[in-house]
């Protein structure tokens, strides 16, 4: 009956009665409907058709079922995506107009996500007096962000004409490629190296659109270096790009992108100001598990040192006296080995449509290469901090290093792929094998130029982290900066998956995913629970699905395995959870009467491999982080009698992050306040941990707990909207920069003013209040901050402020209520509420002891 359904109302929209078709599939359940029209409009784009979509837009009952659906995001993600201009004879106008009527938020969240109100004006032009106050605020929001990203990219634009019209391409190339290392060298750290590979990012794209068909680069770019070296002097035409293109992408980056992508920000419109407010927990819950992505890295790492240790042991016959690897040699095995653990679980030892070989053969030269590269930027840097001038150091390292080979290919590589795998490619010459192409080698990771082809801007696929050799003729072009300030854990990883993703590797990915659960299965059996796995749709409702089944006694886990890309930003993380949390979510509650009972609990786990929302509850789904909980199996197989119980709350503890704060406070206990080291000290865990120290000194880099941001970070004005909220917004600077430089009194006297203007803006409040406090006006400075905190209760920098105040105010039990709770929530963050150990005299820790 069903078949018979699907095919009438093919057949209907194929004669274009595009009602009587929707009506018709509208006879099954909505869960097979929602299937049916999300498998049709990606295959026979009923949603694209606009024509179809103007025909249902005249019934209101129809638009009203379909927008009642569970998936409507999925359904008409590809539709806002069209591109589509007013003159078109047929536009989605009457159909996204009905949208907008009977559903706001869904066409609000629609434009968000497919970033339609950057592609079409129609979006920012809309006529909205007939429309609710939640459209209208966020139709501010298109026009502002509309506008100031087309001026941005129309600079970007300019300025690159302007360099190809005077330089030739290869030459802009080398002078891009020192900039961005002159501007890493000033400020060194894995946000600017990541920021500046999105800029480098985006001038490749849009310099190879530019270009006309037929260029071709020269094969001097090693002469343009020489020229700007012997110059010390970068051309200031592409000097102007670049900054463009940064202006560009710092606008993308914090306006646009968290905006389109994380629907937990809701724009707000304060007197004038248009501010994005995120909650103080949604951004701690980000950078968190951002973090969990280090965490995880160093995790395999410390494995791999460990095994490394042992096999140097081994080796010298257990000699109390083992010789030290070079750095270059020992750096090289402990990458291999941990990304060689880390694919293992991922069940990806053998590279997706790389010919049946090895991962490691795939990424062994890159690491080879990359470490290599180290070295070179480890003694540069050392030249750099002593003069600060890029040209110079770059002169006295090869003046100094006369035999350093690969010199000639720093701050970029210009060469044959033969050439530069001839040196790195050392696994192909251990297995002998000189039949396998180095073009096969290098293909996952080698871009080849698409000359003055159309791009889009808002979608840019080169990334130099996973495909570094761009291919420029016969030669491939990378800057080393960016080829030596990763280990490729995570990109190769990424690389993998995205291949494995492919059609041509279903085999694979199906048969790897089979592996994955019987693994999983092994561990929990291993551990002393039983395990079953389902393959394939088991049960009637076929929407419905789970992977294994996990018993202990009265209670069972359905679990729901994802082996998942990785993070890589907003976009990406929204993505997963649209297309990966909610279907999984989806699956286990869709069969979850089948294994209902009334003896034990259910618990629904999503596991998968990625850290974005992790531990977080996806309609009644917990999600669950695969490489923790194998980490946790494995643990628990050398410990007896444990239940289903005890396996959640270990889960639900958050372990991974738990023992690092453990960890740094071992590693750094004269850095705890005096509270919080009593409490490790009464737990017993300096006693246990501090034998093992050596083990775990790995994880001392790691930036835990998480360092207090002001609330700008997450809740910031982001324009104004008339002349008076403008003049506010000034008023409102000036006050924090006379804050900032210690003048109390005239910040004061401005937030007044602010105040007096808006009584009720969070912002000024919480700021006087901050002042008044600094000024030892406590009294008034509590009635701010409890003014500030009944709009925003929630937020952690002025709920510690407050505290702060409280006890300056000598009111300690309140201030240290408030602490309890906020340590209670936060204890990943570093709150800054007392003095560490290393700052007190000793007779008052010795008086906090004796008690």
């Amino acid at each position: 009956m069903n078949k018979e359904i699907k095919k009438q109302a093919r057949e209907l929209y194929s004669t274009k009665e595009y009602n009587l078709a929707l009506t018709t599939i509208f006879k099954l359940d909505s869960v097979e409907t929602e299937s049916f029209l999300i498998k049709e409009s990606a295959e026979n784009q009923w949603f694209q058709n606009f024509e179809f979509c103007n025909c249902i837009a005249k019934e209101d009952n129809l638009v009203k079922e379909l927008l009642s659906f569970s998936r409507i995001d999925e359904l008409l993600y590809k539709h806002f995506q069209c591109d589509w201009q007013d003159s078109h004879p047929t536009n989605p106008k009457p159909f996204q107009l009905k949208i907008a009527e009977q559903s706001p938020e869904l066409f609000v969240r629609m434009l968000r996500v497919s970033q339609a109100f950057l592609k079409n004006s129609w979006y920012t032009e809309l006529n909205i007096d007939q429309y609710s106050e939640y459209i209208k605020i966020h139709h501010l929001v298109w026009k502002h962000l509309s506008d100031q990203e087309s001026k941005l990219w129309s600079e970007v634009l300019y300025q690159l004409d302007k360099c190809i019209n005077i330089n030739d391409a290869s030459s802009i190339l080398a002078s891009i490629v020192l900039i961005i290392e002159m501007e890493y060298s000033k400020k060194p750290s894995n946000a600017q190296l990541q920021f500046l590979s999105q800029i480098y990012n985006t001038f490749i794209s849009v310099l190879l659109a530019r270009l006309p068909k037929n260029h071709k680069f020269n094969n001097a770019i090693k002469q343009d270096l020489k020229k700007i070296i012997d110059t010390q002097k970068v051309n200031p035409n592409v000097l102007s790009l670049y900054k463009c293109i940064a202006s560009w992408q710092g606008f993308i980056n914090s306006h646009i992108d968290p905006y389109c992508y994380d629907l937990k920000i809701e724009p707000d419109n304060e007197n004038g100001i248009i501010t994005y407010n995120r909650s103080s927990k949604d951004y701690y819950k980000w950078e968190l598990d951002g973090l969990r992505y280090e965490i995880n890295r160093i995790d395999y790492l410390s494995v791999a040192y460990e095994e490394i240790g042992k096999n140097l042991n081994h080796r010298f016959n257990h000699s109390t006296e083992i010789p030290e690897f070079a750095d270059y040699e020992f750096n090289c095995q402990a990458n291999y080995l941990s990304l060689q653990h880390f694919l293992d679980d991922l069940k990806l030892s053998k590279f997706p449509g790389g010919n049946n070989l090895d991962s490691q053969r795939f990424y062994q030269p890159l690491i080879a290469a990359s470490n290599y590269y180290k070295m070179l930027y480890d003694f540069f840097d050392q030249v750099y901090q002593k003069n600060k001038n890029w040209f110079a150091a770059y002169q006295q390292l090869k003046n100094d290093n006369p035999n350093l080979y690969e010199m000639e290919n720093f701050p970029f590589i210009h060469s044959s792929i033969d050439e530069l795998y001839k040196i790195h490619d050392g696994q192909s010459k251990l297995e002998k094998d000189f039949k396998t192409k180095i073009t096969t080698l290098s293909s996952p990771y080698t871009y080849k130029a698409k000359i003055g082809n159309d791009f889009d801007r808002f979608n840019i696929h080169y990334d130099v982290f996973k495909k570094p050799f761009l291919q420029l003729g016969k030669y491939v072009f990378t800057p080393t900066l960016f080829f030596a300030k990763q280990d490729w854990f995570y990109s190769t990883t990424q690389n993998a998956l995205e291949r494995l993703s492919n059609k041509r590797n279903d085999k694979q990915r199906k048969e790897t995913s089979v592996e994955m659960e019987s693994d999983l299965k092994l561990l929990f059996g291993d551990a002393g629970f039983d395990a079953e796995i389902f393959y394939g749709h088991e049960f009637s409702n076929s929407e419905g699905d789970i992977d294994i089944k996990v018993t202990g006694g009265k209670d069972t886990i359905l679990i729901q395995l994802k082996r998942t890309k990785l993070r890589l930003n907003l976009k990406d993380s929204y993505f997963e959870y649209l297309q990966t949390d909610n279907k999984a979510s989806r699956q286990i509650n869709n069969v979850e009467k089948h294994f209902s009972s009334p003896k034990g609990k259910i618990y629904k786990w999503i596991v998968t491999t990625s850290f974005e929302n992790t531990y977080t509850t996806i309609n009644d789904c917990l999600k669950v982080n695969y490489f923790d909980l194998i980490t946790i199996l494995k643990s628990f197989t050398y410990l007896k009698d444990f239940s289903i119980q005890d396996l959640v709350n270990r889960i639900t503890s958050d372990s991974q992050i738990s023992d690092v704060l453990q960890y740094k406070a071992v590693l750094h206990p004269e850095n705890l306040d005096l509270i919080s080291f009593k409490q490790y000290s009464e737990s017993g865990i300096f006693k246990n941990l501090l034998p093992l120290r050596n083990q775990f000194e790995i994880y001392d880099a790691v930036t835990l707990p998480l360092p207090m941001a002001e609330p700008q970070a997450y809740r910031e004005a982001k324009f104004h909207t008339d002349k008076s909220s403008s003049n506010y917004i000034g008023t409102y600077n000036k006050a924090l920069n006379a804050d900032r430089n210690g003048n109390y009194s005239k910040a004061k006297s401005l937030f007044e003013i602010c105040l007096n203007q808006y009584p009720n803006d969070f912002d000024a409040l919480s700021a006087q209040a901050n002042v008044l406090a600094n000024m030892k006006l406590f009294d008034q400075a509590l009635s701010y901050f409890e003014k500030a905190l009944k709009i925003y209760p929630e937020d952690l920098f002025v709920c510690r402020n407050y505290a702060l105040a409280l006890m300056e105010a000598g009111k300690e039990v309140k201030a240290f209520k408030i602490y309890t709770q906020i340590k209670k929530e936060y204890p990943f963050v570093d709150i800054q509420f007392l003095q560490p150990i290393k700052n007190l005299p000793p007779e008052i820790i010795e008086k906090m002891f004796s008690k």
